[in-house]
């Protein structure tokens, strides 16, 4: 089988999270501009004139279907055709734009939860028994640049441990912080540091909560170091 055969997700509820994912990193302005989805072009059409209409329509079939007490076997159907729809349209856009535009990195396509280019080494790369360390820089308004690396006494370095490729980041925003990996539902992965926050207005003064893993070279994911969390500015 090939490993690109099964990447989309059957289950009802983890497609919704794999490609509601996919919108939120992609929708960002910032991140359309550095994969190359530059206003007028191709790419950014086929997504306002395609991707985003298909989603919408997907959407509200998934939340008429969501709720089990109101659920009738007509919007099961509806859902299904939606679904069936909402995932041809997200394999083209993987294979016809995010696979082939040499601006979009495996860090990109790791976050909007595709199959990755990346190709690790033969050689048997070691599990990281410890979460990266981390330093989180709040001297800009609205933004956060999160340090991670290795702890060198007081400092964190930028340098990864041997045999690792990227650091996963789990995170959230809240009103307090959170003490649960579980409730840190947003993903993102970085292979360089640091790895940069935006937020809106509305979320100053909230918490961001995180933790990191390393991911080595064969893909095998490492333990998370602690939980921890700093107030957005």
């Amino acid at each position: 089988m090939s490993r690109y055969e099964d990447w989309v997700k059957n289950n009802h509820y983890e497609f919704q999270m794999q490609v509601e994912q996919c919108a939120q990193y992609l929708f960002v302005e910032e991140h359309m501009e550095k994969m190359g989805f530059l206003p007028d072009s191709p790419q950014r059409k086929w997504v306002e004139e395609r991707f985003k209409p298909d989603l919408e329509v997907y959407r509200e079939a998934y939340e008429a279907w969501k709720n089990p007490q109101m659920r009738t076997r007509l919007h099961t159907a509806d859902l299904r055709r939606e679904e069936k729809k909402m995932k041809r349209t997200f394999r083209d856009l993987y294979t016809g734009f995010m696979k082939s535009t040499p601006l979009v990195g495996d860090c990109d396509l790791m976050t909007m939860r595709m199959p990755s280019r990346f190709r690790g080494p033969r050689r048997r790369a070691q599990v990281c028994r410890t979460g990266p360390a981390t330093r989180a820089d709040t001297s800009m308004l609205r933004i956060v640049r999160l340090h991670f690396g290795n702890r060198e006494g007081d400092r964190v370095v930028r340098r990864k441990p041997d045999g690792q490729a990227h650091a996963e980041i789990r995170w959230a925003v809240s009103d307090k912080p959170l003490a649960s990996l579980s409730a840190l539902m947003n993903v993102a992965y970085s292979t360089t540091t640091p790895y940069v926050f935006f937020f809106d207005d509305s979320e100053r003064g909230k918490s961001l909560t995180y933790a990191l893993r390393w991911i080595n070279t064969r893909g095998k994911k490492g333990n998370f170091g602690p939980i921890e969390w700093t107030i957005i500015p």
